[in-house]
């Protein structure tokens, strides 16, 4: 059990409740999802972000030391501790946008959407202002956070972690390089999307943590579900489309010709009648102008 922290006069204070469940890497078990019974989601959302230590970003509340992590930990026993699982470790730069970076590069397939992704969380966080004002420390105006948040290279925590998951409906495996290694799960309970893996270092950097055989790239972004190979099918619907399309624009061009060729056919006869016409005025004869007219009227007719 671990106690909430929380500012003073909220209605959450002296509530205890175990915030996160450490154990193993939750594989399938989120696809079907759990609730707890009686417990509003407000509450659950305010129990998570109390949960202890998942990054420094000043402001908020965290407490205990959960997730810190031992600098004297062997990387290489991590790294084949991470590889045994089918895992693989993608540094992030230590700009101070690491959390960022890390989530960017498993939501969008690029770390460089970082600001992005930022801007979102921090638009999510101000339209739920009653979930998360509550969690303002040290006197900090709810504007001032904002606009702190907002700026490139201030860290982020278990705040924004959690803005992630509600804003994407995607759960957070989160590793230390302290053995055994016991990752924490984030969200599990409420969100069935491919997990964002992260590896939190040294008390307050993120690295990205990848399954190179999981789609996990998109799962998100607006949908709730990520159908695996829809691109692919869409491109060769739209493909279809095309073709049929170009199809019919032949079609359309053969009957243009047609009827081009029947109007050139039709000037090129009422040429020779004229040239006729002209010749029988030449010859000055009334018969020979009477052919012509006559002619003229057959081809006419």
């Amino acid at each position: 059990m671990r106690v909430l922290v929380v500012p003073e006069g909220s209605e959450k204070q002296g509530r205890t409740q175990d915030l996160t469940r450490e154990g193993p890497e939750v594989e399938g078990e989120s696809k079907k999802k759990r609730s707890k019974k009686g417990v509003p989601l407000e509450e659950r959302r305010g129990e998570r972000m109390s949960q202890s230590g998942t990054g420094g970003g000043g402001g908020l509340r965290s407490s205990g030391s959960m997730m810190t992590s031992s600098s004297s930990s062997s990387s290489s026993s991590y790294s084949m501790f991470l590889s045994s699982k089918g895992l693989k470790l993608e540094r992030m730069p230590t700009d101070g946008n690491c959390l960022f970076h890390a989530c960017s590069l498993q939501i969008y397939s690029s770390s460089d959407y970082h600001d992005v992704l930022r801007e979102n969380v921090i638009k999510h966080i101000e339209a739920n202002r009653d979930t998360y004002e509550v969690f303002l420390e040290n006197g900090e105006s709810w504007e001032d956070y904002l606009a702190r948040k907002r700026r490139l290279g201030v860290f982020g925590n278990h705040v924004e972690i959690q803005a992630i998951c509600e804003l994407h409906s995607r759960p957070f495996v989160i590793y230390t390089p302290q053995p055994p290694y016991t990752p924490v799960n984030v969200g599990h309970d409420e969100y069935d999307g491919f997990p964002i893996r992260l590896s939190y270092e040294h008390g307050n950097h993120y690295n990205a943590v990848l399954k190179p055989d999981e789609p996990s790239f998109g799962a998100g972004l607006g949908l709730a579900g990520l159908d695996v190979g829809l691109a692919d099918r869409t491109q060769v619907e739209e493909s279809k489309k095309l073709s049929d399309l170009s199809v019919a624009e032949d079609a359309i061009r053969l009957k243009l010709q047609a009827v081009s060729d029947l109007e050139a056919t039709e000037r090129d006869a009422l040429q020779a009648v004229m040239e006729e016409s002209k010749i029988g005025m030449s010859g000055g004869g009334d018969d020979e102008l009477q052919k012509v007219l006559e002619m003229s009227r057959k081809e006419a007719g």
